[in-house]
């Protein structure tokens, strides 16, 4: 689970009528403090009656939410080093390798619409796929971003970047080279990334062994979807 902290900061402006009108509360018992009580036994009781009202206000309008929004991002730390964990008992990797990955999965989280613990769930998956520390590292951008134009799964979309490289023989280095060619092949014949995954699994190979590169494999695959043959 992500904290959204400009939602947070958004419900607590939002939420800010029941401060405010606690603290009205707490005024106007004030002014009986000082203008409507006469005897001092009767104003303390009055000025006890408006801090009671304040303290209880903060607590309800502020010092929750504010408790809320700690308890889910000591969550999110935790569920992120358990996602690190996964990585490095899959991949192997440890000490610098493994810091690496970790600082390359929170720089995802910070500038891609998933998450630092989504990243190392993509992570993991490349892991599955015998790739090693600076491979994961390399595709993990180019691995976010063609999930998120193709609207997938990390799973899925990590498992067609992986499985089409290792067809094609391509180095890690070419990951985004890779996106870029199933993003195009998608926004421009009628197919989608998914789609061309399904027939990569099943041709791939073939086509590589043929001669055929990854451009003019998903070319072919493009034409082919054109006419109503997709996937399978």
């Amino acid at each position: 689970m992500s904290v959204n902290v400009g939602t947070a900061v958004g419900y607590l402006d939002l939420d800010s009528s029941k401060f405010k009108a606690g603290l009205k509360d707490a005024q106007s018992t004030l002014n009986d403090f000082t203008n409507s009580s006469n005897s001092a036994g009767t104003r303390f009781e009055a000025l006890g009656s408006s801090l009671k009202t304040i303290g209880s206000t903060i607590t309800t309008a502020v010092s929750l939410p504010l408790l809320a929004l700690g308890a889910g991002a000591i969550k999110t730390a935790s569920d992120f080093e358990a996602g690190m964990s996964k990585v490095s008992a899959l991949s192997g990797a440890t000490g610098d390798d493994l810091k690496m990955l970790e600082d390359k999965a929170r720089e995802m989280g910070s500038t891609t619409k998933y998450s630092a613990t989504e990243s190392a769930e993509a992570l993991s998956y490349m892991a599955l796929a015998g790739w090693d520390a600076e491979q994961m590292a390399a595709g993990l951008e180019p691995s976010l971003k063609l999930a998120g134009a193709a609207g997938m799964e990390l799973s899925l979309a990590t498992d067609i970047v992986t499985d089409t490289m290792s067809m094609f023989g391509m180095q890690a280095s070419e990951a985004t080279k890779m996106t870029d060619m199933l993003a195009y092949a998608q926004a421009n014949s009628n197919t989608d990334v998914q789609q061309l995954g399904e027939a990569l699994k099943y041709c791939g190979a073939s086509a590589n062994a043929m001669g055929y590169d990854l451009a003019d494999t998903t070319a072919l695959l493009g034409i082919f979807a054109d006419q109503g043959l997709k996937g399978l």
